[in-house]
């Protein structure tokens, strides 16, 4: 019986969110580079457990979240608030 696959819809950014490019996420996870294009540009429209889980494991994400965007953007938006605190000017109580 074969196993079910599913289309691995957030990749790219999941990729991105860790500063990866396609090249060292293909080393990171011993997924070839050819395969993780094909998933990204949407041509690969499915992915078994044998690709997903060692993409999860080198982008240090659930397996889910490769696949379900409210997942990802959940990741994104929590990790995403504390660089947003870090980039704006923070007040400085003055000396009198």
């Amino acid at each position: 019986m074969p196993s079910q696959s599913y289309a691995l819809t957030q990749l790219k950014p999941l990729r991105e969110w860790r500063h990866l490019t396609q090249a060292q996420l293909a080393d990171l996870s011993g997924v070839k580079l050819t395969t993780i294009q094909k998933h990204e540009r949407g041509v690969q429209r499915s992915a078994a457990l044998d690709v997903a889980a060692p993409l999860a494991r080198a982008l240090q994400v659930s397996i889910d979240a490769l696949y379900d965007a409210s997942i990802s953007n959940k990741l994104l938006q929590k990790n995403a608030a504390p660089l947003l605190r870090m980039a704006s000017p923070q007040e400085t109580p003055h000396e009198e």
